[in-house]
């Protein structure tokens, strides 16, 4: 076995494996990666609170899910496990599923809100229920 001992800098012109023989990509790696930090190019997902983004019914998630056995935009698990993911990209879909769920948290609390003011207004309006505090 031959190692490289590199003690500066190095520029590297083809794939790199790290157990194995035949790289696929730049760098792969046949096993466990440690790190104490990855950095991965990502855009965000600000633009779920755009005025123009069509953010799904939930009656329509619910169609879908009821259907697909996942979520909308989301690739079954099962073509992750045989494919694998980028990384980024998921990083990108989870934070655009995550933001999406804060609009409907937001409706739901408001008419969470609405429906306590009306059984407030209820039952200081029903009579039966005036004559129970006495």
């Amino acid at each position: 076995m031959s190692q490289l001992n590199v003690s500066s800098d190095a520029i590297l012109q083809s794939k790199v494996g790290i157990g194995t023989t035949s790289p696929d990509y730049t760098l792969d790696v046949k096993g466990v990666i440690r790190t104490r930090e990855l950095k991965v190019d990502m855009e965000g997902a600000d633009f779920v609170f755009e005025d123009d983004y069509k953010l799904r019914s939930l009656i329509e998630v619910e169609k879908f899910i009821t259907n697909n056995k996942h979520l909308p935009d989301v690739v079954p698990a099962k073509e992750m496990q045989k494919n694998g993911i980028n990384q980024s990209e998921m990083n990108q879909l989870l934070l655009r599923k995550i933001e999406e769920l804060t609009p409907y948290m937001i409706e739901l609390k408001k008419e969470n809100a609405e429906m306590k003011k009306q059984i407030t207004d209820f039952n200081n309006s029903n009579p039966i229920n005036n004559d129970d505090k006495k």
